[in-house]
């Protein structure tokens, strides 16, 4: 069988109120050459009974679904083991509580298709709360690498919405992947972020909102924002040292 050109990659601990709407938003999606990759992470709720009522009950063909799920990993953890099973030649991320918009994986991979040189895009994004009202949005307008590599270096800051990228996989298991070292297990985006400009991978955000993403008071970036800054500036010095010098 030949394999799909995207696989998207959502790991899932404790979101039984949320995955069955991010799944649906994945499966009504205008582009369908895709599989769906879920890690059940541990959940102690019934995300899995969600899981299975929605995959079950969708139209998507058996081939296009590969569900697992016994023990608590961790979320990035969880993806890189998804994606390393993958044999896709993208990958797409999907947070088990945000909703990507119907055309996020097309114009995505139009992108990517027609700009061989760039290695991942990301894109802005609606900010909802748990009820699904729009509270804000989220933009990440650098759109060149050059951009990228001022706001690491001079600001700080994550350069990429992590929930809305689509990647390609080579490239990933080029710079090894997620880390998943323990001094920085929270940010593991920002790290691959700061690896990959490192390894001279191409960057670019899409100047449109893609998805929809969820401020969860049970997610990580609530419930561990002191442990994460601190993990984030382990990244940050350490991409500063490599880089000590350098203008891109």
């Amino acid at each position: 069988m030949i394999s799909p050109l995207v696989s998207v990659i959502i790991p899932a601990y404790n979101c039984e109120k949320y995955i069955k709407e991010s799944l649906e938003s994945i499966i009504d999606q205008s582009f369908q050459d895709y599989e769906i990759r879920i890690y059940n992470d541990g959940s102690t709720d019934d995300t899995e009974g969600e899981i299975l009522s929605c995959l079950y009950g969708s139209k998507l063909d058996v081939w296009q679904w590969k569900y697992a799920g016994w023990y608590n990993r961790g979320c990035f953890a969880s993806r890189d083991m998804l994606i390393r099973t993958s044999k896709s030649k993208y990958i797409a991320i999907q947070d088990a509580d945000d909703i990507s918009l119907p055309d996020r994986l097309q114009k995505q991979i139009d992108f990517l298709e027609d700009n061989k040189d760039v290695w991942c895009v990301g894109s802005h994004a609606i900010k909802i709360d748990e009820e699904d009202n729009e509270i804000g949005n989220m933009t990440y307008s650098p759109s060149s690498n050059e951009e990228i590599f001022k706001m690491i270096k001079d600001k700080c800051m994550n350069p990429i919405l992590d929930p809305s990228v689509v990647f390609r996989r080579d490239g990933f298991l080029e710079i090894g992947g997620y880390s998943l070292k323990e001094d920085r297990k929270l940010v593991d985006d920002f790290d691959i972020w700061c690896r990959a400009v490192v390894g001279n991978k191409k960057f670019h955000n899409i100047q449109k909102k893609l998805i929809k993403y969820r401020v969860n008071p049970n997610g990580n970036t609530l419930k561990f924002k002191k442990i994460m800054i601190k993990q984030h500036m382990v990244v940050w010095k350490e991409f500063n040292s490599l880089n000590k010098g350098k203008e891109k």
